[in-house]
C-alpha cells in the first residue's frame, strides 16, 4: 500500500518553506508595529499638550502653534491675571510670553492687543512694561522660541522705559522662522501730559533685528508703519516712506 505523502502548503504555491530567521524576524517586526500603535506620536503627544484649555480664548492659531490667553495666578502675586500662553505644538510645552513685571498686581506685563505673530516655532509679541512714576508708554517687542522657552531677545534694544518726555510705541514688526524680525518704532513728544495727554508728531525708525545685533535701516517722519512686509521666502523686507518703495535683506 502505498504511503500517503502529505504536501506542505508553501510547495503547492510554489514557495519555499520560511527559516528560523526568517520567522524570528517577522515576529520583531510585527511586536515593533503593534507597540507603536499602543503608543502615541510624538506629534501627538505635542497635540495634547497643546490643547486649548476651557475658559481660554484663541488668538493666534498656525499648523504648528496655537496661542491663547487664559486666567492664571502667579504664585507670588497677589492677584489673578489674563496671561497669554504659547505652545507648538512639535515641542509641547506651554510658555507664558507675558515678561515678569512686579510693578502689576498679576506680576506680569501686558501685552498690547492683537500685537502677537507667530513664525515656525517662533512667537513675538508686544510688551507693555509697567512704570509706576511714568507719563509716558515705553512698548518692546519680546521674541521667544518654544523649544526651550528662551526669550531670544528684546527689541529695540536700546530704549528706556519710562523716558521722561517721551512715548515711544511698536507700530509694525514682521518675524521670521529663524527669530529674526523687523520692526518701526514710533517717537513722540509729549507736549501735555496732563489727562488728556498732547503729543507731538512722531518720528519712526525702522530696525533690522536678529540673534546676533540690531541694525537701525531708516529714520523718518513719513515712513509708514502699514506698508511694512516680509517677502514670501523671508529674505527681504519692504517698506514705503513719503511713498516711495524701499527694500533690504533680512537674514
Amino acid at each position: 500500500m502505498a504511503q500517503k505523502l502529505r504536501v506542505s502548503r508553501w510547495v503547492r504555491v510554489g514557495m519555499s518553506a520560511p527559516s528560523a530567521r526568517q520567522l524570528t524576524a517577522c515576529a520583531i517586526a510585527g511586536l515593533a508595529l503593534l507597540t507603536a500603535a499602543g503608543r502615541p506620536s510624538a506629534d501627538a503627544r505635542g497635540q495634547a499638550a497643546c490643547a486649548v484649555p476651557a475658559g481660554a480664548r484663541v488668538v493666534v492659531r498656525t499648523s504648528k502653534v496655537v496661542v491663547y490667553t487664559k486666567r492664571i495666578h502667579l504664585r507670588a502675586a497677589p492677584y489673578a491675571g489674563r496671561g497669554t500662553i504659547a505652545c507648538a505644538k512639535r515641542y509641547g510645552h506651554p510658555y507664558l510670553l507675558n515678561q515678569r513685571d512686579s510693578y502689576y498686581d498679576e506680576g506680569f506685563a501686558r501685552l498690547k492687543p492683537g500685537s502677537v505673530v507667530a513664525s515656525g516655532t517662533v512667537v513675538g509679541s508686544v510688551q507693555q512694561p509697567g512704570c509706576g512714576a511714568c507719563d509716558t508708554t515705553t512698548d518692546l517687542l519680546s521674541v521667544r522660541e518654544l523649544r526651550y522657552g528662551h526669550v531670544l531677545y528684546h527689541a529695540p534694544r536700546h530704549q528706556t522705559i519710562g523716558s521722561t518726555g517721551e512715548d515711544d510705541t511698536v507700530r509694525a514688526f514682521v518675524l521670521k522662522p529663524n527669530g529674526s524680525s523687523a520692526l518701526i518704532y514710533a517717537r513722540r513728544s509729549v507736549e501735555q501730559a496732563m489727562y488728556p495727554p498732547r503729543y507731538g508728531p512722531a518720528t519712526y525708525a525702522l530696525y533690522a533685528e536678529t540673534t546676533r545685533g540690531e541694525k537701525l535701516l531708516a529714520t523718518s517722519t513719513r515712513l509708514d508703519p502699514k506698508s511694512l512686509r516680509l517677502s514670501p521666502d523671508g529674505g527681504t523686507i519692504s517698506w514705503t516712506d513719503a511713498g516711495e518703495p524701499h527694500s533690504a535683506r533680512l537674514s
